[in-house]
């Protein structure tokens, strides 16, 4: 565990089934050094409220329709979401104190065939209490037999994005995220190729095809990631269509059908929870778009569509790309879509 010159650290260790809390602050008994407790509960909920609370890079703070408040309810109840599997380390230092949250990866290790987790947030201090807060975290998921460790932040979060590389973690790309607003954002008009209806039954090895093809060439994170298995990563977009369309990764599907019965495209998404509940504010995304190599065309009016779909229903639309695909953005912004997030995509194999 790093640690700054002049003081030492007193650890506290906050274990339960599933959930770790590291704490540290300085002290000058090292007979201190380790304390364990036997439970997280309910009540530590609020430890996180007050980081949240303080946390410049919401991934929410750009979305119009949430007030600061809302902001803070809807990550805190993403977090409370995820504590039953969490590991949340705490390291204090005088009035410096830096938290970082982590969570193991059930169907990523299943299906690379390695232990997987991922750091979902960096939160507080980006001093050296938030360098001790990650190393007991990578410690605690190495201890665990994690051997592979994802984490996106915040573009704007230099400081995080710094001591990830000083960790060792490896630069694999970023993302962009846009969002639509109901009413005061509706998409605009583009060109429709082909009939785009609901996704039925029978279009499943269509669906599963396009998106095989589509991602043929692909280079995503997980392309450039030299510790996966290289053959799960070229089928992984296969699988993950298959996954939409057996409704574990979507539960709206449409496609665009040709005048001669061929899919040429389609958009798979879903409603994301808890943030829809928690907000009273339907968001839907969290999705895969493929189109066939023939019929790029397609997809405006595949995501027009979505757009209009979702705000039917009064909820924000929301799409993800990578920052490099200069042809899906420019298709985003043509629909009107705004651009709203911006992150970096870092990974780390643990020895």
């Amino acid at each position: 565990m790093a640690l700054a010159a002049g003081y030492m650290q007193r650890v506290y260790r906050h274990t339960s089934r599933a959930a770790t809390i590291w704490f540290a602050a300085s002290t000058s008994r090292p007979e201190q050094l380790l304390m364990q407790h036997e439970r997280f509960g309910p009540d530590d909920v609020d430890i996180l409220e007050s980081f949240v609370e303080r946390y410049p890079f919401n991934p929410y703070r750009n979305y119009r329709l949430f007030n600061r408040r809302a902001q803070t309810s809807v990550l805190m109840a993403e977090l409370a979401a995820i504590l039953p599997i969490a590991g949340v380390n705490l390291a204090q230092s005088g009035q410096a104190e830096s938290l970082v949250i982590s969570r193991p990866l059930s169907w990523d290790s299943s299906y690379f065939g390695i232990p997987m987790g991922r750091i979902e947030y960096i939160l507080g201090d980006r001093g050296t209490t938030a360098a001790a807060a990650l190393d007991a975290c990578l410690d605690s998921l190495r201890t665990s037999g994690i051997r592979h460790v994802s984490v996106r932040v915040d573009v704007a979060d230099l400081e995080a994005a710094n001591l990830l590389q000083q960790r060792g973690f490896r630069l694999l790309g970023g993302t962009l995220t846009y969002t639509a607003r109901p009413k005061r954002e509706p998409p605009r008009r583009v060109r429709v190729l082909g009939c785009v209806r609901p996704f039925q039954p029978h279009d499943a090895n269509a669906v599963v095809g396009i998106a095989e093809q589509a991602f043929r060439d692909f280079r995503g994170r997980f392309h450039v990631d030299p510790s996966l298995p290289r053959s799960r990563v070229n089928a992984f977009y296969g699988e993950w269509a298959r996954r939409c369309i057996a409704r574990e990764m979507a539960d709206t599907i449409l496609v665009s059908e040709a005048s001669d019965g061929r899919l040429l495209g389609f958009v798979a998404f879903q409603r994301r929870e808890p943030v829809s509940t928690n907000s009273g504010v339907p968001i839907f995304g969290s999705g895969l778009a493929a189109c066939r190599p023939d019929s790029p065309g397609a997809y405006p009016g595949l995501l027009h569509h979505t757009v209009d779909f979702i705000h039917q229903q009064a909820g924000v639309a929301e799409a993800r790309t990578q920052n490099h695909n200069a042809a899906a953005i420019a298709i985003h912004e043509a629909v009107g879509l705004r651009s709203r997030q911006s992150h970096l995509d870092f990974a780390l194999a643990l020895a």
